[in-house]
């Protein structure tokens, strides 16, 4: 009545995906969900020139509707990055590096340009650590950490986790390239 300009947000009741991953109670299938609706969303997102560049478990949250079935929100948008023309809406500076480390693309790790294919990489870290029990590389500084993202492969799924469905394992591994040339391209893929 007054004038003021207020945002209305949705209550989301549920738990982060790494909550979940904490409490290792969540089944294949339900990780395969989980994976499915996130590349749903950002393939959504990637369609309207979004880049969300911090993808990661805590950036995933699930959540259950009236009939019990697992819905996936992708939350924090923070630091995403606008990639299509028209006015820019999230600025940062070239070369910043932005995002969390374990789940970052190795471009980004280099502070180079992104695009869709960093959060392609991104989902396929955390589909990694869902699966495993860890993210593809887990050092204990900073440095060392993204010097490895940035000039060794990750470890093959298949080998870390054998036994996982062939389908999977080649998903998962396809995001998961260094090489974004080799790199799934679009989360419709």
């Amino acid at each position: 009545p007054d004038g003021s300009l207020y945002l209305a947000l949705e209550l989301l009741e549920g738990r982060t995906l790494d909550s979940a991953l904490l409490s290792n109670d969540l089944r294949l299938d339900e990780i395969v969900d989980v994976g499915i609706q996130v590349l749903d969303g950002m393939a959504a997102a990637h369609d309207r020139g979004i880049v969300h560049r911090d993808l990661k478990p805590e950036n995933i949250f699930l959540t259950w509707d009236e009939k019990g079935a697992l819905r996936v929100k992708i939350i924090d948008f923070g630091v995403a990055k606008r990639t299509s023309a028209g006015p820019e809406m999230f600025t940062t500076q070239q070369g910043a590096i932005l995002g969390t480390p374990y789940y970052m693309a190795p471009e980004q790790a280099a502070g180079d340009p992104v695009d869709a294919r960093a959060d392609l990489w991104s989902v396929g870290a955390v589909l990694f650590h869902a699966l495993t029990g860890g993210p593809p590389f887990d050092e204990e500084t900073y440095n060392r950490l993204i010097s490895r993202l940035m000039n060794e492969d990750p470890p093959k799924l298949g080998t870390v986790k054998p036994g996982l469905p062939e389908w999977l394992v080649t998903a998962v591994e396809g995001a998961l390239q260094r090489d974004v040339t080799h790199r799934w391209q679009s989360a419709r893929t």
